[in-house]
Protein backbone atom coordinates (compact mmCIF):
# COMPACT_ATOMS: atom_id res chain seq x y z
CA UNK A 1 0.00 0.00 0.00
CA UNK A 2 1.16 3.60 -0.72
CA UNK A 3 2.80 5.68 1.89
CA UNK A 4 0.12 8.88 2.47
CA UNK A 5 0.58 10.36 4.94
CA UNK A 6 -2.88 10.23 7.87
CA UNK A 7 -2.99 12.45 11.00
CA UNK A 8 -5.55 10.69 13.21
CA UNK A 9 -5.89 13.88 15.45
CA UNK A 10 -6.38 16.09 12.50
CA UNK A 11 -8.88 14.19 10.94
CA UNK A 12 -10.95 13.28 14.24
CA UNK A 13 -11.03 17.42 14.80
CA UNK A 14 -12.61 17.45 11.34
CA UNK A 15 -15.00 15.25 11.82
CA UNK A 16 -15.66 16.52 15.82
CA UNK A 17 -16.09 20.23 13.98
CA UNK A 18 -18.61 19.38 11.20
CA UNK A 19 -20.96 17.76 14.00
CA UNK A 20 -21.11 14.26 12.01
CA UNK A 21 -22.81 11.31 13.14
CA UNK A 22 -20.74 7.99 13.03
CA UNK A 23 -22.91 6.69 10.27
CA UNK A 24 -22.14 9.64 7.92
CA UNK A 25 -18.54 9.26 8.63
CA UNK A 26 -18.93 5.55 8.00
CA UNK A 27 -20.17 6.53 4.86
CA UNK A 28 -17.32 8.75 3.74
CA UNK A 29 -15.17 5.43 3.78
CA UNK A 30 -18.18 3.33 2.05
CA UNK A 31 -17.58 2.30 -1.63
CA UNK A 32 -19.92 -0.66 -3.28
CA UNK A 33 -21.82 -1.12 -0.27
CA UNK A 34 -18.82 -1.80 2.60
CA UNK A 35 -16.55 0.50 4.35
CA UNK A 36 -13.90 -2.26 5.01
CA UNK A 37 -12.63 -5.57 3.38
CA UNK A 38 -14.83 -8.52 3.23
CA UNK A 39 -13.77 -10.93 5.18
CA UNK A 40 -10.76 -9.65 6.82
CA UNK A 41 -10.17 -8.58 10.51
CA UNK A 42 -9.96 -4.80 10.42
CA UNK A 43 -6.43 -3.48 12.06
CA UNK A 44 -5.85 -0.12 13.06
CA UNK A 45 -3.03 0.21 9.98
CA UNK A 46 -3.52 -0.11 6.81
CA UNK A 47 0.04 -0.10 4.66
CA UNK A 48 1.64 2.97 5.77
CA UNK A 49 -1.13 4.99 6.68
CA UNK A 50 -0.89 3.87 10.39
CA UNK A 51 -3.14 5.35 12.65
CA UNK A 52 -2.10 5.37 16.27
CA UNK A 53 -4.07 5.81 19.29
CA UNK A 54 -7.49 5.26 17.13
CA UNK A 55 -10.69 4.26 18.23
CA UNK A 56 -12.17 0.53 18.08
CA UNK A 57 -13.32 0.95 14.40
CA UNK A 58 -17.56 1.41 14.34
CA UNK A 59 -19.86 -0.83 12.38
CA UNK A 60 -21.60 -0.53 9.32
CA UNK A 61 -24.32 2.10 9.69
CA UNK A 62 -27.43 0.19 10.73
CA UNK A 63 -30.41 0.66 7.94
CA UNK A 64 -32.32 2.13 10.91
CA UNK A 65 -29.76 5.17 10.92
CA UNK A 66 -29.81 5.76 7.26
CA UNK A 67 -32.42 7.12 4.99
CA UNK A 68 -32.60 5.63 1.58
CA UNK A 69 -33.61 7.70 -0.95
CA UNK A 70 -36.54 5.07 -3.36
CA UNK A 71 -34.74 4.79 -6.74
CA UNK A 72 -32.28 7.83 -6.70
CA UNK A 73 -29.29 5.75 -6.08
CA UNK A 74 -28.18 7.44 -2.76
CA UNK A 75 -28.62 7.16 1.13
CA UNK A 76 -29.11 10.32 3.43
CA UNK A 77 -27.88 10.02 6.76
CA UNK A 78 -29.65 11.10 9.53
CA UNK A 79 -27.10 14.38 9.71
CA UNK A 80 -27.98 15.15 6.08
CA UNK A 81 -25.19 13.86 4.17
CA UNK A 82 -26.01 12.46 0.72
CA UNK A 83 -23.73 9.56 -0.51
CA UNK A 84 -24.42 7.70 -3.70
CA UNK A 85 -24.92 3.50 -3.57
CA UNK A 86 -23.60 0.58 -5.44
CA UNK A 87 -23.79 -2.69 -6.17
CA UNK A 88 -20.35 -4.33 -5.69
CA UNK A 89 -18.87 -4.92 -9.35
CA UNK A 90 -16.55 -7.08 -10.93
CA UNK A 91 -13.10 -6.57 -11.68
CA UNK A 92 -12.80 -4.98 -15.26
CA UNK A 93 -10.56 -5.82 -17.84
CA UNK A 94 -8.34 -3.93 -19.96
CA UNK A 95 -10.22 -2.16 -22.69
CA UNK A 96 -9.99 -2.40 -26.57
CA UNK A 97 -7.33 0.12 -26.85
CA UNK A 98 -4.88 -1.23 -23.99
CA UNK A 99 -5.28 1.36 -21.85
CA UNK A 100 -5.41 0.77 -18.43
CA UNK A 101 -8.85 -0.07 -16.33
CA UNK A 102 -9.70 0.70 -13.11
CA UNK A 103 -9.49 -2.71 -11.30
CA UNK A 104 -12.07 -2.93 -8.66
CA UNK A 105 -9.95 -4.89 -5.83
CA UNK A 106 -10.02 -4.42 -2.31
CA UNK A 107 -6.26 -2.62 -2.70
CA UNK A 108 -8.60 0.15 -5.03
CA UNK A 109 -11.33 0.43 -2.41
CA UNK A 110 -8.66 0.79 0.63
CA UNK A 111 -6.61 3.50 -1.64
CA UNK A 112 -10.05 5.16 -2.30
CA UNK A 113 -10.59 5.50 1.41
CA UNK A 114 -7.63 6.38 2.10
CA UNK A 115 -8.12 9.30 -0.56
CA UNK A 116 -11.28 10.35 0.79
CA UNK A 117 -9.71 10.60 4.59
CA UNK A 118 -6.65 12.57 2.68
CA UNK A 119 -8.92 15.33 0.93
CA UNK A 120 -10.56 15.38 3.66
CA UNK A 121 -7.37 16.24 5.65
CA UNK A 122 -5.63 18.68 3.29
CA UNK A 123 -8.53 20.19 2.08
CA UNK A 124 -10.27 20.87 5.57
CA UNK A 125 -13.56 20.61 4.14
CA UNK A 126 -15.78 18.04 3.85
CA UNK A 127 -17.85 18.74 0.86
CA UNK A 128 -14.12 18.28 -0.78
CA UNK A 129 -14.27 14.93 0.56
CA UNK A 130 -18.03 14.07 -0.46
CA UNK A 131 -17.46 15.10 -3.20
CA UNK A 132 -14.18 12.92 -3.98
CA UNK A 133 -16.34 9.63 -2.48
CA UNK A 134 -19.05 10.08 -5.09
CA UNK A 135 -16.45 10.53 -8.03
CA UNK A 136 -15.17 7.49 -7.10
CA UNK A 137 -18.15 5.34 -6.77
CA UNK A 138 -19.01 6.88 -9.82
CA UNK A 139 -15.69 5.35 -11.41
CA UNK A 140 -16.15 1.94 -9.09
CA UNK A 141 -19.51 1.54 -10.92
CA UNK A 142 -19.39 2.29 -14.06
CA UNK A 143 -17.06 0.39 -16.88
CA UNK A 144 -14.10 3.06 -17.71
CA UNK A 145 -11.09 2.46 -19.62
CA UNK A 146 -8.88 4.76 -17.58
CA UNK A 147 -7.91 3.91 -13.91
CA UNK A 148 -7.35 7.93 -13.38
CA UNK A 149 -10.32 9.70 -11.87
CA UNK A 150 -10.69 13.18 -11.64
CA UNK A 151 -12.16 13.51 -7.97
CA UNK A 152 -12.49 17.55 -8.18
CA UNK A 153 -10.48 20.05 -6.46
CA UNK A 154 -7.70 19.77 -9.12
CA UNK A 155 -7.32 16.22 -7.72
CA UNK A 156 -6.50 12.95 -9.68
CA UNK A 157 -6.52 9.57 -8.18
CA UNK A 158 -4.10 7.39 -10.34
CA UNK A 159 -4.90 3.68 -9.32
CA UNK A 160 -2.85 2.14 -12.08
CA UNK A 161 0.50 3.32 -9.57
CA UNK A 162 -1.34 4.30 -6.59
CA UNK A 163 -0.44 7.60 -6.83
CA UNK A 164 -3.07 11.17 -5.44
CA UNK A 165 -2.06 13.79 -7.84
CA UNK A 166 -2.69 17.50 -6.39
CA UNK A 167 -1.44 19.23 -9.38
CA UNK A 168 1.39 21.46 -9.93
CA UNK A 169 3.64 18.59 -9.65
CA UNK A 170 2.90 17.30 -6.36
CA UNK A 171 2.35 13.84 -5.78
CA UNK A 172 1.25 11.58 -2.97
CA UNK A 173 1.69 7.93 -2.99
CA UNK A 174 3.95 5.05 -4.19
CA UNK A 175 5.52 4.88 -7.89
CA UNK A 176 5.70 8.51 -7.91
CA UNK A 177 8.64 8.03 -10.79
CA UNK A 178 6.64 5.48 -13.04
CA UNK A 179 3.22 7.22 -13.19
Amino acid sequence: MPHVPLDPAKLLSLFSSTSLSCNSQNALVTFNGHAGRQGVVQSSAVGSATVTNAPKRRTNPTPSSILTTPNSGSIITNDGLTLPTATPSAPSAASANGSKSLVVSENALDFARITVLFILQEKNSLDAAVTAQDRLQTAFSSDRSSSNVDVGNGITVKFSCNIIDLGGGKRIGSSKDLC
